[in-house]
């Protein structure tokens, strides 16, 4: 008997409403029985060299789809160097973050570090395939953007990849949908609304000192604000 998962992969750097949002219209319009972020280590579109590391970016999501149990982001967070002399800011910031976790954590949804934890470029045929054998009766779909779609023919291997898992994307109407349809019929779409945010949207507005209420889960928010506040 066969299980239905959903794989959202992305840098996450920092993970923000879109993202959740996706997570959630996966749900609803793909019927999957649960969704898997995955942090990615190194990209193979892209290249991480500002924002986050990859433990941080990890925690970020862990903690934004309220996944991680509240005593281990507490031992995360205390271990964090630039923080050492902030015991009562964490102490409350973990107070916000047990409460959520409380009324909000789902088991169907989960955080994987699998690709964090390899030393390669992330390449999701390999990531798949490595699924696929650990658990032959997962019937993947792997849930992407209209932007990855319209350069879903630049990844490695895509063809054999639509062969061994569904590639979902996100649609948003308009002429790029339109294009990325006619060009790749074997993807399947589902409705998606035309959000303006993007994870480097957020960076910058953070290294100007723009507010990013709105933009990313609270947490998040709350989280950025102590680590930077930390490092002064």
């Amino acid at each position: 008997m066969s299980y239905s998962v959903g794989i959202l992969g992305g840098s996450f750097n920092p993970p923000h409403n879109a993202h959740i949002l996706l997570g959630e219209s996966a749900f609803k319009f793909l019927k999957i029985q649960s969704l898997i972020y995955m942090p990615t280590r190194i990209p193979s579109h892209k290249n991480i060299n500002t924002g986050w590391n990859g433990p941080l970016r990890s925690l970020m999501i862990k903690m934004a789809v309220n996944y991680i149990v509240p005593e281990e982001a507490f031992n995360f967070i205390k271990s964090i160097k630039s923080l050492k002399y902030k015991a009562e800011k964490i102490s409350r910031f973990i107070s916000t973050y047990k409460d959520l976790y409380t009324r909000f954590h789902r088991n169907e949804i989960s955080v994987s570090d699998l690709e964090l934890n390899r030393d390669n470029i992330s390449y999701t045929i390999d990531t798949i395939k490595l699924l696929l054998d650990l658990n032959p009766e997962w019937d993947i779909s792997i849930i992407i953007g209209m932007d990855q779609a319209l350069v879903i023919d630049t990844w490695k291997d895509y063809i054999e990849l639509s062969s061994v898992a569904r590639i979902c994307a996100a649609d948003r109407g308009g002429i790029k949908s339109e294009e990325v349809k006619k060009r790749f019929p074997f993807i399947k779409y589902f409705p998606f609304p035309e959000i303006n945010i993007s994870s480097t949207m957020i960076r910058e507005k953070i290294n100007s000192g723009q507010k990013i209420t709105g933009l990313v889960p609270s947490i998040i928010e709350d989280f950025i604000t102590l680590i930077h506040d930390g490092s002064n």
